[in-house]
């Protein structure tokens, strides 16, 4: 799995995505969202959970699923995993509702959408970086400069 990298302008879309507080949302966008309550909450736990549900998402809905091609009970996770062409990520949240202690958290990622049975990653040794040139494993983790 290659390392992605941090995008203000998918951020911007992002931030754009969730500035109405309201869910779901009708997008081309490749991203997640997420609507969270947060009483007796701070924001960085809110936001530690927020990743756990999405990478979740096998556990609970993916009995049976090719753990590799995407399908829309785990989407969350395909996103997250998916070989995204650019690399590219940008989050943002914000804090909705009359009491303020709902939170909208949603990231967009730099790749299409994916269609049932698009391949997410392909199966192999973990940093074994060699699906784009000049790569090498730092943390696990595939990074390369091209």
């Amino acid at each position: 799995m290659y390392k992605v990298n941090w995008d203000c302008d998918l951020e911007q879309k992002a931030q754009d995505e969730i500035s109405s507080c309201a869910l779901p949302l009708e997008s081309n966008l490749t991203e997640n969202t997420l609507r969270l309550r947060y009483i007796k909450s701070d924001e960085d736990e809110v936001l530690r959970d927020v990743m756990w549900a999405w990478m979740s998402a096998p556990l609970r809905y993916g009995v049976g699923i090719a753990p590799n091609l995407f399908h829309y009970r785990i989407e969350t996770l395909a996103n997250v995993n998916s070989e995204l062409e650019d690399r590219k990520i940008g989050c943002s949240y914000k804090s909705c509702g009359p009491d303020q202690q709902e939170m909208l958290i949603a990231c967009v990622y730099g790749a299409k959408k994916l269609s049932m049975n698009d391949l997410i990653f392909e199966e192999g040794q973990t940093c074994r970086c060699d699906a784009y040139p000049n790569s090498h494993c730092s943390n696990s983790l595939c990074v390369t400069s091209a």
